[in-house]
Order: C-alpha cells, then sequence, then structure tokens
C-alpha cells in the first residue's frame, strides 16, 4: 500500500474546504502575513488571504507530503517498498506451490493398494 501511495499522492496540493480552515485574527496594524509568516514557513501551511488585516484564512495542510509522512510513508521510500511487496508476492507464490507439492504433488501418480 505504501508504494501505490507514495508514487500517486506524493507533491499532490491539498485544498482546505471551508470547514477545514482556521480563522485568526492579527494584532492591530499588522497583516496576515506580518503575524502568522514565521509559523507558515515553519509548518508548511497555507495562508489564504496573506494582505488582509482581519480575519487570516490558513489551511494547516498544503501538500499530500505532509500527510502521507503521518503514515511513515515517504517518497524516498518508494524502491524499498516496491521491493518488499515484490519479495512478499514471491515468497507467498514460493510457499503455495510447496505446500501443493507436499499434500497434493507427491501422491499424484501413486497407486493405492487394491486397485
Amino acid at each position: 500500500m505504501k508504494i501505490l501511495s507514495s508514487a500517486g499522492l506524493s507533491s499532490s496540493p491539498i485544498s482546505c474546504s471551508a470547514r477545514e480552515l482556521v480563522h485568526l485574527s492579527p494584532p492591530p496594524l499588522s497583516t496576515c502575513s506580518q503575524y502568522l509568516g514565521e509559523f507558515i514557513e515553519m509548518s508548511g501551511a497555507r495562508l489564504l488571504n496573506p494582505d488582509a488585516e482581519s480575519d487570516c484564512r490558513v489551511c494547516l495542510v498544503s501538500s499530500a507530503d505532509q500527510i502521507l509522512k503521518g503514515f511513515g510513508i515517504e517518497w524516498g521510500m518508494r524502491w524499498w517498498s516496491l521491493g518488499v511487496s515484490v519479495g512478499f508476492v514471491g515468497f507467498n507464490i514460493v510457499a503455495a506451490l510447496g505446500i501443493y507439492y507436499l499434500r497434493v504433488g507427491r501422491t499424484r501418480g501413486v497407486k493405492v493398494k487394491g486397485e
């Protein structure tokens, strides 16, 4: 699942709905970008109205990478995740064939006494 998520969603922009926005009021005589500039830089959030002097609207997530990172999914790990997935599938195929051979393959062609 990690390989699909990192390949398909990485670097995708996120748009917040009106319900997801955080509304703040800056101190008097300052704009939203002056008041929240350092926070926006450090957190990766997005300020929707930087020049406003009241009702600052902030979307706390700007990229799908921020959400994926919370689940331990990173773009740089995509090849490792693919290798683990291929190894898992390969092991299961070998195990299924081995179990089939042990249960059915060895008895095929063996004649039961009395036939």
